[in-house]
């Protein structure tokens, strides 16, 4: 079937579900199963419109019916339009209740397709996506004849990244997508990257494994002292890197690049700032895939070659941002560091320090930087990958204690914090129940768990599940 027919009968199809004659989009599809496959130029499959476009079709068993003959047929349940809204988000925005209950959430479907798709349920968090069309292989790490063969394998992709630059970041010329180097690319730069691999020296670039994406072996490569990489990526490519802040926030077309770049760029970072041994100080190696740098050294002259050190592998540091919610459930507490733009809040959060729970930080970061008391309820929301340079942003809900609400900056980490109610956040987070008007309140950008933590609260898509195992809606906080 040429392109050109398919793509008139994806619009057809798309028709069909839009006026939600899902009888005829089934019969469509049980005549064309690559339909299932196909997407549009905004990434959107004939799933996502199922969703968008079922949310008042009467007892829905059609458009059931329509969502199992498209997983059966291979759609991804995982997949995400070039704004990435997963199947399920937009299945709960647009009241399709019967999809998500009846179909999308249920673990025993008996469509096999579902036994091999990766459905998401959790909120997305850009720098958090993924899918099982990528893994990080880390099984391969200390098998060199693995390493070699996906080094050496012809598809293999590498990402430049010169991490002693601020501007780190290279991207297509649509801006929107990482441009990765082909090994033809590195050898036009005369790069040996297989020497790397065998024969590591601590003055060589480091090289890390990222894992495996549709079949090509994905590496990154820190290219801050390649002067030949640079310059063939300026005048030959006409390329120019750019800073991470915001270039690293546009990585919308491919769904799983903001997640790779996340990884390679925390993995890198680390290289860059351990180099000499914490032990006996000399100088280490990148080794086992780049996910561990060893000493250098003779084995009986350092403690590292005969135990496991921490400072070996790469680190990561949590920390805890908290939605602060009021006693009442209609406020939450938001702050402000003197360096952000005027009228902008966002949630409090802080490192976690050792011996202590998440729990126990958000508490304690609250107390410390408000002086307001989270009590007993503090619940996990998600996370987010931060590479900057490698942290992982816990989201957490909290709510205060009747009486624990009065605010004081107690250790000046903030410039101001105020109580916001739910219709100031609303026009903030740009919430469909928001009021006419323009918002008063700036806080986080999509792209930040902050957001997602305050839209779902504003939404109410947020539950509570008490200790005895009730569900109490966010409004009824």
């Amino acid at each position: 079937m040429s392109i050109e027919t398919n793509e008139t009968l994806f619009e057809q199809c798309v028709e069909a579900i839009a006026r939600q004659d899902f009888e005829t989009a089934n019969d469509m599809i049980s005549r064309n199963a690559q339909l299932a496959m196909h997407v549009n130029s905004k990434n959107w499959s004939l799933l996502h419109f199922v969703c968008r476009y079922s949310g008042s079709a009467g007892d829905g068993k059609s458009a059931q019916e329509t969502v199992r003959r498209l997983v059966a047929a291979g759609s991804r349940t995982d997949a995400r339009t070039s704004e990435g809204r997963s199947v399920v988000e937009m299945a709960t925005q647009w009241g399709s209740q019967h999809l998500l209950d009846g179909v999308l959430t249920n673990p025993t479907h008996s469509a096999a397709a579902l036994s091999t798709s990766q459905i998401i349920t959790e909120p997305s968090v850009y720098f958090g996506a993924s899918s099982l069309n990528f893994s990080r292989v880390s099984d391969k790490r200390e098998d060199p004849a693995a390493l070699s063969q996906l080094l050496t394998n012809p598809d293999a992709l590498f990402l430049p990244m010169p991490m002693g630059s601020d501007s780190s970041v290279l991207l297509t010329q649509s801006g929107d997508a990482l441009r990765w180097l082909t090994h033809k690319d590195l050898e036009a730069c005369q790069l040996d990257v297989v020497r790397i691999l065998n024969e590591p020296r601590s003055n060589d670039p480091t090289l890390v494994l990222l894992g495996v994406l549709n079949n090509n072996p994905k590496w990154a490569l820190d290219v801050s002292e390649c002067q030949t990489v640079l310059d063939y990526i300026q005048n030959t490519l006409a390329l120019s890197f750019k800073k991470p802040r915001p270039a690293a926030y546009a990585l919308t077309a491919v769904n799983e690049e903001s997640n790779i770049y996340a990884q390679a760029r925390s993995i890198l970072d680390w290289h860059a700032r351990y180099k000499f041994c914490s032990l006996c100080g000399s100088a280490t190696v990148a080794a086992n895939g780049g996910y561990k740098r060893k000493c250098s050294s003779a084995k009986d002259q350092c403690k590292s070659h005969g135990s496991v050190q921490n400072s070996c592998f790469p680190r990561t540091d949590p920390v805890a941002i908290v939605c602060i919610v009021s006693a009442d459930g209609d406020r939450v507490l938001l702050g402000r560091q003197k360096a952000w733009p005027p009228g902008m809040y966002s949630c409090i959060a802080g490192f976690m320090e050792p011996g202590e729970t998440i729990e126990s930080a958000c508490r304690r970061e609250a107390k410390e930087e408000t002086n307001v008391t989270i009590g007993a309820r503090v619940q996990y929301f998600s996370s987010q990958p931060w590479p900057f340079p490698a942290n992982l942003m816990v989201g957490m809900f909290g709510q205060t204690i009747v009486g624990g609400e009065d605010i004081s900056l107690v250790d000046n980490e903030l410039e101001d914090a105020k109580w916001f109610t739910r219709e100031e956040v609303m026009a903030a987070v740009g919430s469909s129940n928001a009021s006419a008007g323009p918002a008063t309140l700036k806080t986080a950008a999509p792209y930040a768990i902050a957001y997602q933590l305050l839209k779902h609260w504003v939404d109410g898509d947020f539950k509570w599940n008490d200790n005895q195992g009730k569900t109490i809606s966010s409004s009824k906080m």
